[in-house]
């Protein structure tokens, strides 16, 4: 079955809305939810404050950054690594630009990290003790 809701104009299927049965199910449901919403902002990425690149930064990104670390590790001769960026298309990226970008990206990734577990914290502490409280941590 499918409910309108009046404030998007959209319909929702009510087989994905969760009904919890008690405050640890609402808890894990909602750690569970913040991780998911965690996981998309870190998987779009990021644009470097050193190049003005863009980066996503899902597992295939991850990887490429792996490989290309790797590269400049193995072959201290290597002047530069191709890689593709999101707004400019495909970059070579000497050592110095990947090394800044490799940073930037992998402090975006710890930062949405450590508000993840932050959050996490605050719903499993023994203070949210109802799913009102529960209901006001939030990933926006």
């Amino acid at each position: 079955m499918q409910i309108l809701d009046t404030e998007t104009n959209s319909y929702t299927d009510t087989s994905a809305i969760f009904i919890p049965n008690t405050l640890e199910d609402y808890k894990v449901w909602k750690i569970e939810k913040i991780y998911q919403q965690c996981l998309v902002d870190v998987e779009t990425g990021f644009t470097s404050e050193s190049t003005g690149y863009s980066f996503p930064l899902n597992k295939d990104y991850m990887d490429n950054f792996t490989q290309a670390g790797l590269a400049f590790v193995l072959d201290p001769d290597l002047e530069g690594v191709p890689f593709n960026t999101t707004n400019y298309g495909l970059k070579v990226l000497n050592r110095e630009q990947f090394k800044a970008i490799f940073k930037e990206g992998k402090a975006h990734k710890e930062n949405l990290l450590m508000r993840y577990f932050g959050l996490k914290a605050g719903i499993e502490d023994e203070s949210c003790d109802t799913i009102a409280k529960a209901e006001l941590i939030n990933w926006v």
